[in-house]
């Protein structure tokens, strides 16, 4: 398998490392800004019931998204 132009070898280790880590990444950037809007989402979807809507604590229960995210 050539690398590219120069003749390289391609080292399938790094390139999946390098994919793994970019992918991780991705995610957690995704679940960090999309955390909250859904959190506002599903507290206004309760609110329709009759209860009010709690501003505090957005991001409760963020880390949980993330560790579920990384593999």
């Amino acid at each position: 398998m050539d690398g590219g132009e120069e003749g390289d070898p391609v080292n399938l280790l790094q390139v999946l490392f390098e994919g793994a880590i970019a992918g991780g990444t991705s995610g957690v950037a995704v679940e960090t800004a999309l955390y909250p809007i859904d959190t506002i989402k599903t507290r206004l979807q309760a609110a329709q019931g009759g209860s009010t809507i709690r501003w505090k604590g957005l991001y409760a229960g963020l880390a949980g998204n993330i560790v579920g995210v990384l593999p």
